[in-house]
């Protein structure tokens, strides 16, 4: 059976799963074993991104930000936003809400922190255009169901995944995000969940897309701040008093 392996890459964990794929099928190994561990369909490069701070400060509480590439790109502003707030965390992946390795890709990055955490910020829904809106409302409860099970004592806030252009290809359209957020948020209400409306906020800023789905560094930073805000209104009591204390710090996007 042919496994994923991961390698070290600018500081994260890169997965290339579609690279295996191919060369399984060039050493006719498409079984019906290996068509179901790689079910649903990949997209063409598969890649997760595990990032803990270089140095992690004990009295404060940890973050874990669960995304893709957009919170990459907000991760260091707001990594800037918390210091002397929290520790934040990133995991980030091409698995989308529904794909059955992001559970394990998720313990699998647990694993090697061993880290407890405070707040769960979570924003998937821009892959996976080849997974049907069905199993990704679905499948939204299970991934919650996952991070419980990896952060018991956290606070997990729900953020809608921003507006997209449409300029066709196989990405998804911004109905199909719109179907996604509105499964999302329904998974969140029913939960008593807190909700970051990312949607909502970058809607008012098209002009900063710098391609049909990313956002150029003023984008990434005005993100950062929205999830830093609902991040620190999340934080237990004791934490909240501490963190909501003083203005933001001046930060700017760079690149994950």
């Amino acid at each position: 059976m042919v496994r994923p392996s991961y390698t070290k890459a600018a500081g994260g964990l890169r997965l290339r799963l579609a690279a295996l794929a191919g060369a399984a099928a060039l050493a006719g190994l498409q079984s019906p074993t290996l068509a179901q561990e790689f079910s649903p369909p990949v997209e063409n490069v598969e890649w997760t991104w595990a990032d803990k701070p270089a140095q992690l400060a004990p009295d404060l509480p940890n973050v874990l930000l669960v995304g893709d590439s957009i919170s990459r790109a907000y991760a260091t502003p707001l990594r800037c936003l918390l210091r002397e707030r929290a520790n934040v965390f990133l995991f980030a992946t091409s698995a989308s809400v529904g794909d059955d390795r992001l559970a394990d890709q998720l313990f699998e990055a647990g694993a090697l922190w061993r880290a407890r955490f405070s707040v769960v910020h979570l924003n998937n829904g821009l892959h996976g255009a080849q997974i049907s809106d069905a199993r990704f409302a679905s499948g939204y409860p299970d991934l919650i169901g996952s991070l419980r099970h990896l952060a018991p004592d956290a606070a997990i806030i729900i953020a809608t995944s921003t507006p997209v252009r449409d300029a066709g290809g196989e990405g998804l359209s911004n109905a199909r995000v719109i179907e996604r957020n509105t499964a999302a948020v329904a998974v969140a209400t029913l939960q008593g969940l807190p909700i970051d409306d990312q949607y909502a906020l970058m809607t008012e800023h098209s002009d900063l897309h710098v391609d049909d789905i990313h956002y150029d560094a003023a984008g990434a930073a005005l993100q950062a701040l929205q999830a830093a805000q609902t991040i620190v209104a999340a934080l237990p009591a004791e934490r909240r008093e501490t963190a909501t204390k003083g203005s933001w710090p001046s930060c700017e996007a760079a690149p994950g």
